[in-house]
C-alpha cells in the first residue's frame, strides 16, 4: 500500500502541474521498491517505470528520460510483446521524447511504426492510436522533416476524431487544438490568423472544463499571447502528448 500511496501521489502532483521533481522522486521510490519486491517485469513495476520515464521529462530531463524509456520499452515488449497496448503507449512517449529533443527524424521512425501497430491491433479511433497520430503529426511538422503540409493535416484529423469521440472540452481534444494553434503560428504568417482563433477557443474551453490554474491552459495563454505579439513560442511546434498510468 506505501507503494502504490507514493506512486499515486507522484502522478496527483503531476497532474496538477505543479512540483515535478517532487512527483518524479515519488513515483522513482514505487518503481525501486516494485522492482525489489516483484521483480522487474511486474505489471506494477512496469508502469512505474513507464511513469518515471513521463515525469522526468515532464521536468524537463528530457535525454535522461528517453533512456528510462527504451529500459521501458524494451521491459514491456519483452514481458507483454510489441503490441500490446501499455508497450504501446511506451513507444508513443518514447517518440514524442525523441521530438521534444528535435531527433524528429528518430521521432518519425518509432511513432510511424506505433501509429500503424495501434490502428491494426486497437483499432482507428483508440486513445493510443490517437495519440501515437498525435505525436507523429508533430513530428512531420518539425524541421527539416520536410513534411510539414502531411503533419499539419494529420493534426487537423486528430482533432477532429477526439472532438467526435471525447467531446470539445475533454483534455485530449483541448491539447490537440492547442497543438494545431501552435504548429500553425510556427509557420506561414498568412496561418496566424486561424491559429489564433484556435488558441483562443481552446483558453475558453480549457478554462471552463479544468479550471484556470490547470497546466493546459495556462500552456495556451502563452502560446496564445506569444501569437498575439508576434512573439517567438516557448518550444518549438506543438508540445505533444505523453500519456501516464494510474
Amino acid at each position: 500500500l506505501e507503494l502504490s500511496a507514493s506512486h499515486n501521489l507522484g502522478l496527483t502532483l503531476h497532474d496538477s502541474g505543479s512540483q515535478l521533481d517532487v512527483a518524479a522522486s515519488f513515483v522513482s521510490k514505487a518503481s525501486a521498491g516494485f522492482e525489489l519486491r516483484l521483480g522487474p517485469d511486474h505489471p506494477n513495476t512496469l508502469k512505474c517505470l513507464h511513469n518515471v520515464a513521463m515525469l522526468t521529462a515532464a521536468a524537463g530531463s528530457l535525454q535522461e528520460a528517453a533512456g528510462v524509456y527504451e529500459g521501458a520499452l524494451a521491459a514491456r515488449s519483452r514481458a507483454l510483446g510489441p503490441e500490446h497496448p501499455d508497450t504501446l503507449k511506451t513507444s508513443c512517449n518514447l517518440g514524442l521524447t525523441w521530438h521534444q529533443l528535435g531527433e524528429h527524424a528518430k521521432a518519425v521512425e518509432v511513432l510511424s511504426a506505433t501509429e500503424d501497430s495501434a490502428r491494426r491491433v486497437l483499432g482507428p479511433s483508440s486513445p493510443v492510436r490517437l495519440a501515437s497520430a498525435h505525436n507523429l503529426a508533430l513530428s512531420l511538422a518539425g524541421e527539416g522533416v520536410g513534411r510539414r503540409r502531411e503533419g499539419i493535416e494529420m493534426l487537423r484529423a486528430v482533432w477532429q476524431s477526439r472532438r467526435e469521440a471525447l467531446g470539445p472540452t475533454h483534455r485530449d481534444t483541448l491539447q490537440t487544438c492547442c497543438d494545431l494553434g501552435r504548429t500553425l503560428a510556427g509557420g506561414e504568417a498568412a496561418h496566424r490568423t486561424e491559429a489564433r482563433a484556435l488558441l483562443v477557443t481552446a483558453l475558453e474551453e480549457a478554462k471552463g472544463a479544468l479550471g484556470a490554474a490547470h497546466a493546459l491552459p495556462r500552456r495556451v495563454e502563452a502560446a496564445l499571447r506569444a501569437v498575439e505579439g508576434q512573439a517567438a513560442l516557448p518550444g518549438a511546434g506543438g508540445l505533444g502528448e505523453a500519456e501516464g498510468e494510474h
